[in-house]
């Protein structure tokens, strides 16, 4: 009998000592809004959060900005346009099946791009005149399944309707976050409400005034990070000639543009664009004012350029989501829209010919000869030195996270990063 209560004493003793399972941690992310469909070839709103979660690009951005591989790596460059392509020996989809290929060239053809298997199992790409290399950091790579597009990213959508997305790790991973549900709340103040009483434990998308409401709150941790893409104002050479787009550029008060568009922006670190000597505003007829977005910033940047250009401030003409980009951009005097920054290389993407920016009517031998040869960084240096945009400060990614996460901040597609935040025991 003592031996029997001696070894069930140490049985007990040994289911205390032995640590209790891990609970798989799930992020309960708060956004503003509603969402659209997850679309391999092109999310929009606050589906993009979840785009980069399943679909892996073919390249990526590294942390320079440079491409680096994704589900492939580029073995050959054939000019700027064309390049050789190998699909990365642990890249499969979520089902477990490795991407082929011809995965690879499907995906890029379904991107608008040309794309040839060759017998070594290489693809060659094409992008035409375009920079293919830009054009490939945004090939999501899939193949379709039963129950819609499978991607190669380290999540799977499991669940989603107009406010609500859930997505589930493909493969567990120690202390790391093991799903995903991004809930939509009709405003600020709802979803703001929501994470204070701890329904929500993330949030993206706070203003100034939220991000210092939660500095202190115990059990989160504000995270800012730069985002890729800066208020911008562009000029429509095309419409306005080379000339007098110079002129008004030049004119425009860059500061207190920065001042109302940007001080609605999330948290911006960014400086405001350096006030320039005040010149007045050429002569001419009532200018076309594109507004893309529906924001609070876009409306008070909107009336404070139409405010800018006196006279020549003309009709405010909101962005229709379903009508061609291109058509709208040329149709404008300017443009008031968030341009991407960073990398480089999709600068370049943005401006070269056939791109929807270059509608603006921007044409230049030196920018276009950089594109040509793949030179990212001088493209960039020569829009800033003459290119059709004003550009007036860089958008700041603003929210606020579960502290027990470490290691939190928001990337280039926002949560890209998420898949390596560590979860503290």
């Amino acid at each position: 009998m003592r031996g029997a209560l001696a070894i069930l004493v140490a049985a007990l003793a040994a289911a205390c000592a032995r640590p209790a399972p891990e609970r798989p941690f799930v992020l309960r992310l708060a956004v503003v809004g509603r969402f659209s469909p997850l679309d391999p070839l092109g999310s929009e709103g606050h589906a993009m959060l979840a785009h980069d979660l399943v679909y892996q690009g073919a390249l990526a951005p590294g942390a320079d900005g440079t491409p680096r591989p994704g589900v492939a790596r580029v073995v050959e460059r054939r000019g700027a346009g064309r390049c050789r392509l190998r699909v990365e020996p642990a890249a499969a989809f979520s089902d477990g099946a490795p991407v082929t290929p011809e995965d690879l060239a499907r995906s890029a053809r379904a991107a608008g791009l040309e794309a040839e298997v060759a017998p070594d199992g290489t693809v060659t790409v094409s992008s035409g005149r375009r920079p293919v290399e830009g054009a490939l950091l945004f090939t999501a790579v899939f193949r379709a399944g039963a129950r819609g597009a499978l991607g190669t990213g380290p999540y799977r959508m499991v669940e989603q309707s107009a406010d609500r997305m859930v997505l589930e790790r493909v493969r567990p991973s120690p202390r790391r976050i093991a799903r995903v549900e991004v809930l939509g709340f009709p405003s600020e103040r709802d979803a703001l409400a929501r994470l204070l009483r701890g329904d929500v434990n993330a949030m993206i998308g706070l203003d100034r005034r939220s991000m210092d409401l939660l500095q202190d709150v115990p059990g989160l941790r504000p995270v800012r990070s730069p985002g890729p893409h800066a208020w911008t104002v562009i000029l429509n050479e095309r419409r306005l000639g080379g000339a007098q787009r110079r002129r008004l550029q030049a004119a425009l008060p860059a500061a207190e543009l920065a001042a109302a568009v940007c001080g609605a922006e999330a948290a911006s670190g960014a400086p405001p664009a350096a006030e320039r000597p005040a010149q007045e505003i050429p002569p001419g007829a009532p200018l076309r004012i594109l507004v893309v977005g529906e924001g609070v910033g876009e409306r008070r940047g909107a009336l404070a350029l139409r405010r800018a250009l006196g006279r020549r401030g003309g009709e405010i003409v909101p962005f229709d989501p379903g009508a061609g980009v291109a058509e709208q951009i040329a149709g404008a005097d300017l443009v008031l829209t968030r341009q991407v920054v960073w990398p480089p290389i999709a600068v370049a993407q943005v401006w070269a010919a056939g791109a929807p920016f270059a509608a603006a009517g921007y044409r230049d031998a030196e920018l276009e000869a950089a594109i040509a040869r793949g030179d990212a960084d001088a493209a960039v240096r020569r829009l800033r030195e003459d290119g059709p945009a004003v550009s007036l400060c860089r958008t700041t990614r603003a929210g606020a996270v579960d502290a027990r996460i470490r290691g939190a901040v928001f990337g280039w597609g926002a949560l890209d990063t998420l898949p390596d935040w560590e979860v503290a025991p």
